[in-house]
């Protein structure tokens, strides 16, 4: 059976589960629900048995106890952000990509580390703000041909490390401060001529079928710093029960913007910390 990982990019360590046995262990609590032990061991990397190359000793954590916002079903987590203890800062890599496809499809996304990566289309910088994620610039979102109306510097990271916006493939649905996931949904709404309703947590959902949805709104576009732009072809929306689309995008709880997993499907998203960049390169992930 394939087993499966969280890439959470803002995670500083790298995470599994076990079983628990009668061991004496050094535990922690993070805020985040997660309770284990801190381990030391030798990994190997491969596709198959015979392809194992030994990478040597890594420290990494053991969970026996996970709340469901932190793993889900996942069976471990992988830590990419540039703190010491994260995988990539252990083993020195500097370049790594990956491309991720919706769970139902077979195929599965790739992940590259490396020379393999893949760091091509529009690049933006990091901003040199904090080594526990990656912080980049956005300068504003558009649906259609026009911009959606924001204050000013919404996004900016503040001198005190309040908000900005940060790339995270370990967060599902993207998080928007209150005012900039309003003002995008007033926009939406008032471009979008299908009947609307809320479902759960979602605030913003249309009725038809997805190609109601395609003719009859407009594409989301996240502008980045570099004129960098991501286009939102098929990732703006859920299904959520059959004939119900909702926008996959929620508000956040704060002033911290997060551009999560679902937007991020079928683009090619390459991590230079060497040039401290991030790319973005649209492709059929399904192909790898």
């Amino acid at each position: 059976m394939a087993s499966s990982a969280l890439l959470p990019i803002i995670s500083f360590f790298l995470y599994t589960t076990f079983l628990l046995q009668p061991i004496s262990a050094i535990r922690s609590t993070p805020a985040d629900g997660l309770w284990g032990t801190f381990s030391r061991d030798k990994f190997a990397f491969g596709e198959t048995a015979a392809q194992l190359v030994d990478i040597g000793y890594l420290d990494f954590g053991c969970s026996n106890y996970s709340s469901s916002q932190f793993l889900g079903q996942q069976i471990g987590a992988l830590g990419l952000n540039q703190q010491t203890m994260s995988f990539v800062s252990q083993l020195g890599i500097k370049k790594f990509s990956y491309c991720m496809v919706s769970p139902d499809n077979e195929a599965g996304g790739v992940m590259y580390f490396g020379s393999q990566a893949v760091i091509s289309g529009g690049k933006t910088p990091f901003l040199d703000a904090k080594d526990d994620a990656y912080y980049v610039n956005v300068t504003g979102i558009s649906i259609g041909d026009q911009n959606v109306p924001l204050p000013d510097g919404i996004f900016d990271l503040t001198s005190d490390g309040e908000g900005g916006f940060i790339i995270d493939s370990g967060a599902t649905y993207t998080m928007l401060r209150p005012e900039a996931f309003d003002a995008l949904v007033k926009a939406l709404g008032e471009n979008i001529h299908l009947p609307q309703r809320r479902y759960r947590w979602f605030e913003l959902c249309f009725v038809g079928s997805f190609e109601d949805l395609e003719s009859a709104g407009p594409d989301i576009t996240f502008n980045f710093d570099g004129a960098v732009v991501m286009l939102l072809k098929q990732t703006s929306y859920i299904e959520v029960e059959k004939g119900v689309w909702c926008l996959a995008m929620i508000r956040s709880r704060g002033k911290l913007s997060t551009l999560g997993s679902i937007q991020q499907r079928h683009y090619f998203v390459g991590f230079d910390l060497e040039e401290q960049v991030v790319s973005f390169a649209p492709v059929n992930c399904a192909i790898f």
